[in-house]
């Protein structure tokens, strides 16, 4: 494998996206991103110092694409749009990037627009802080929910038509 490509966290970045979008998280690998990439492994650690960097820099990268809601409405409406965004950027990570898409320099940036709303609304910045954090853990634990919620209802399919048994 000879790396003619110029490598950068960009473009491996975007290549893991790739392959989670194409094969989910579990294969992705160092070794499987250099293979995709057609560069020795040692390649992808100068730019990732292991596994763990990578995933953070995937997460993010899903959280950066996130579109910041525009407006200056009412604060329930501007906090509404902030939580859709927040909940459709995280339903798109796969559930084990999801707590480090919480961290990422997007979602900081949507809490900052949201506890501004909620500050410009009349609460003092320390309730707003804690009511958007309320609002994220909602949004959080409603994919989490539906999740739950979607598997109970497939496992409960199967065993009413008989294919699992006791």
């Amino acid at each position: 494998m000879a790396g003619k490509r110029t490598l950068s966290r960009e473009l491996i970045t975007s290549t893991a996206l790739d392959v989670v979008a194409r094969d989910g998280l579990a294969a992705l690998s160092m070794r499987r991103l250099a293979q995709e990439l057609d560069v020795w492994p040692m390649s992808v650690y100068r730019h990732f110092r292991d596994k763990e960097d990578l995933l953070d820099a995937v997460a993010a990268a899903g959280a950066d694409e996130m579109a910041m809601p525009r407006g200056r409405g009412s604060r329930q409406k501007r906090v509404a749009a902030l939580a859709t965004e927040a909940r459709a950027m995280l339903e798109r990570q796969p559930a084990d990037l999801r707590r480090r898409a919480l961290a990422s320099a997007g979602l900081v940036r949507l809490s900052d627009a949201a506890r501004e709303a909620l500050a410009d609304g009349g609460l003092p910045p320390e309730e707003a802080a804690v009511a958007w954090h309320a609002v994220l853990a909602y949004v959080v634990g409603s994919i989490e929910l539906d999740a739950t919620t979607e598997a109970f209802e497939e496992g409960l399919e199967r065993v009413l038509r008989g294919t699992i048994t006791t």
